[in-house]
């Protein structure tokens, strides 16, 4: 049985809506990514914007992530993330994977809904509700799925122990 657990209403309604308003800003900066997470799949993209991978990188740092990390206190923080999708014309799914190669646990805060989800281990299909946050072991692989009904999909991801 795989364990995850997923937090609607994560942070206070004013909190998230911050979030949002700095993550869909003209001034914040989102860094293109060829081939949307599936090597093969040379139509896709993405947008990234890093947080944190061997230090902090972001001036976005203290108003989008110190929020959530305040919410779950983790011990060690590895790589932090923002992932823009724009919309497709149908669900597209990003190659089945493990952030990591290493023990590590993962959360993602989901900034806005839409019809995309997160498939963890190809079963368990978790939906992109805005202001929640799923946790769920780092080996576990998972697969990011495209939305259709919304300009975009941002998540913040998070690996961390």
């Amino acid at each position: 049985m795989l364990n995850y657990k997923v937090i609607n209403n994560f942070l206070p309604k004013k909190i998230h809506k911050k979030i949002l308003q700095t993550m869909t800003a003209g001034n914040f900066q989102w860094y293109y990514c060829d081939s949307g997470g599936n090597q093969k799949d040379k139509e896709r993209y993405y947008f990234v914007h890093i947080f944190k991978s061997d230090k902090v990188n972001s001036d976005f740092w203290n108003p989008v992530i110190v929020p959530v990390l305040e919410k779950f206190k983790p011990k060690e923080i590895f790589r932090v993330r923002g992932n823009l999708t724009p919309r497709e014309n149908k669900n597209y799914q990003t190659a089945n994977h493990k952030d990591e190669n290493f023990k590590h646990m993962v959360a993602i805060y989901y900034v806005n809904t839409n019809n995309g989800y997160t498939l963890i281990e190809d079963k368990i299909k978790v939906p992109s509700v805005a202001n929640s946050c799923l946790f769920f072991n780092g080996n576990y692989k998972h697969r990011a799925v495209s939305q259709t009904d919304t300009k975009t999909r941002i998540i913040i991801n998070i690996t961390y122990l």
